[in-house]
Formats: structure tokens, sequence, C-alpha cells
């Protein structure tokens, strides 16, 4: 089985107010889309593809993995820089795993347990969500009385009722190749101008699609950084579990 990786590391960073970009700010010492570049690596049968946008020069000079750039000249959401990596992916693998540039503490044992969840969904698409408080921006997921996935509505167009929700779309997905590039044109502009990859949901179960849930029981896993009080936490975290290694070990 061919495994592709999309990771997103396009956006402007606005909220970590700082000159460099987001995904290449230190963390223990590493360039922060590192993490997510050795967890994909670990699990994909080819090199990532890194979508790059706002200063793409910067995080294009720090990365030294073997990766492919796909290049989101205009910052038109996640399924538009989602469709960047077309180019280097269609029809050359059988399932894609999409991630995000600043999620450091996904690892590849979970990563590898949604190509599992994917392999075994006759529909075209797997994801993760997570239970937590804070909701650190992810869209809510919305499920009917039965219990399936219905939508995910992303928190800056959620209303207040769906807001209340505490099952998060993590953005970590598995998708079907022969099924993701036509499914991505089908996506239509939010009303805040962005193309959602979340928009996938609601169209696979338009189509009578099954769409397959990984839950995770540890929402640190899930934890992303979006200022610099995430990027504190998330170091925190990290060295906590160093130390584990470290008492494991002795």
């Amino acid at each position: 089985m061919e495994i592709g990786s999309v990771i997103l590391a396009a956006g402007n960073s606005k909220r970590m107010n700082s000159a460099i970009p987001k995904v290449i700010h230190p963390l223990l010492g590493k360039p922060l889309i590192s993490y997510a570049i050795t967890s994909a690596k670990a699990v994909a049968t080819m090199p990532p593809v890194v979508v790059v946008g706002y200063e793409r020069d910067k995080v294009m000079e720090v990365v030294h993995d073997e990766v492919h750039f796909a290049v989101q000249k205009e910052q038109l959401g996640t399924a538009h820089a989602v469709m960047m990596a077309e180019p280097y992916l269609a029809k050359k693998a059988d399932m894609i795993l999409i991630t995000s540039a600043d999620m450091p503490l996904i690892s590849a044992e979970m990563l590898r347990t949604l190509v599992e969840v994917q392999a075994k969904n006759k529909g075209p698409l797997s994801l993760v969500s997570v239970h937590a408080d804070e909701a650190r921006g992810f869209g809510r997921l919305i499920r009917d009385e039965a219990g399936n996935a219905q939508a995910i509505v992303e928190e800056k167009v959620a209303t207040e009722e769906q807001l209340k929700i505490h099952e998060y779309n993590a953005g970590i997905y598995c998708v079907k190749n022969d099924w993701l590039w036509d499914v991505l044109k089908k996506i239509k502009k939010s009303s805040v101008g962005e193309y959602f990859l979340t928009d996938l949901l609601a169209l696979a179960v338009q189509n009578g699609e099954n769409v397959s849930i990984l839950t995770l029981a540890n929402s640190e896993e899930a934890m992303g950084i979006n200022n610099r009080i995430h990027l504190a936490e998330v170091e925190k975290v990290m060295r906590r579990r160093s130390m584990k290694n470290l008492c494991l070990l002795a």
C-alpha cells in the first residue's frame, strides 16, 4: 500500500506576534515543522509534500529532510492548500495523510492507527477527533442522534450553540487518494472567503459515504500551537515526556 502525506505549513501565523514564521519557531532545539515531518516520514511510503506560503523561503531554508514543497501563493484556506499538493500525489498513492506543521505532538503510532482505521473503512475518509475543555481554534464535530459524524463547523463560522460542543476535529485526516482531488474541487468558498478542508466530511456524508472517526484517548497529542502560550504549553509536555523516558531508561 502506497501512503502519501501532506503537511500544511502555509499560514501567516499572526497570533504568534513574531517576525519568524510560526512553523520554524524553535522547540527544544528544533524547528517546529521538523516534528510533523518526522512523524509523517515514519508512516508514509513516499516523501511528504509540505505546503508553504507565508515566508516560504524562510521555511524552506530550515527544512533539511527529504520532502517536496508545494506553494500556496494565495491564502485561500486549508482545502485550497491541499490542492497545491495534487501534482506530487495524484495517482501515486492509495491513501493520503493530511496533518499540520504546528502540531508537534502527533506521533507516528497515532498516524499508523489512523491508516489502519481507513484501511478498514469502506468510505473515503477517516479523521481524528478529541474531547477537550479548550478549543484551541479547532472546528466542532457535529454528530447525528445515532452518533454518526455529519459535519465539521469551523470555529470562525460556528453558532453560539455549536461553540458549546466539546468534541473537536483535530485536523488530522486519512483520505482515499482517488477520491480526494475531485472532491476538493467541489468545496465552495465559505462566508469568510476560504475553502475549508473540513467540508470533506459533509460532502462524503451527502454522497452516502461512510466516515470513520478515531477519537484520541489523550487530548495532548492533538495540541496545536496558535500563539506563544500554546508553544510554552507544548514545550512543557515534551519536557515532561522526555523526563519520563529518561526515568524508564535509568
